[in-house]
């Protein structure tokens, strides 16, 4: 082979234009393979060829699916560490809080990864859905863990929602329709609580572009709340579990 026909490591890179998509987290080495280094800034590498030749001797079953813990922790990191970077330089006033989408990966032990990784930045979650939002909640080990809820909700998700804010835990509804706004107070009022939602208004002219508009409604201290309701709450999960049979996908301290 002529040398200027001989395939270089620089060549692959070029071709597969893996700086783009791995930033520093990915990289061909020395070898020409494609080599993982999780950690942020640490360039102890991964050579991923060699693992796939490791798993075959052992006989798996292709395709299969190779997760790295550390990676998404050092994503986790890297991004809260930007937020707070860029508020100490321009002074922002206010709190950035990150939240994971349940829908990426619902995988217990991802989420559960995800979350310890972003514990010392306050980091939350947000679902989609009835079923994301029964998956997120035993999640919220604490009062002031942030879950987010989008997506389109019938009078049983927004009663699930109210029944995790009776109980302290930081459940915000975004409430994009009125005729969901309009039974989430029905049904807050029903059980005498007053609920904490985020409305996303949407003002459209002819001439004019579309304003959002956010509105915040704060609750009184979450640990008060429960222990004010905390008969009601009693009387909800006796309830609903007679009627339901399904179980306590709360987790109370």
């Amino acid at each position: 082979m002529a040398k200027e026909d001989t395939w270089t490591v620089q060549d692959s890179e070029e071709l597969y234009r893996v700086k783009l998509w791995g930033e520093s987290y990915f990289c061909i080495n020395a070898e020409g393979h494609l080599e993982v280094r999780p950690v942020l800034g640490d360039p102890i590498g991964i050579d991923l060829l060699k693992v796939v030749e490791d798993l075959r001797q052992q006989k798996i079953a292709f395709p299969l699916l190779i997760r790295f813990q550390d990676l998404l922790r050092s994503r986790v990191a890297e991004i809260n560490t930007a937020f707070r970077k860029a508020i100490d330089e321009a002074g922002y006033q206010n709190s950035y809080i990150s939240v994971y989408p349940i829908k990426v990966n619902q995988l217990h032990e991802v989420v559960e990864e995800v979350l310890a990784a972003g514990r010392p930045f306050g980091l939350g979650l947000e679902c989609g859905s009835k079923a994301e939002l029964v998956a997120a909640l035993p999640h919220l080990t604490d009062d002031e863990a942030l879950l987010v809820c989008n997506g389109v909700k019938d009078a049983s998700m927004l009663r699930l929602i109210l029944d995790a804010q009776l109980r302290g835990r930081n459940v915000v509804p975004v409430v994009e329709k009125f005729a969901e706004f309009e039974l989430l107070m029905r049904l807050g009022g029903h059980l005498q609580i007053v609920t904490a939602d985020t409305v996303k208004a949407e003002h459209r002219q002819p001439s004019a572009p579309m304003r959002i508009l956010d509105i915040r409604n704060q609750l009184r201290p979450r640990h008060s709340l429960r222990k004010e309701h905390a008969g009601r709450v009693e009387r909800i999960d006796r309830a609903s579990a007679a009627r339901t049979g399904a179980p306590n996908v709360f987790h109370e301290p």
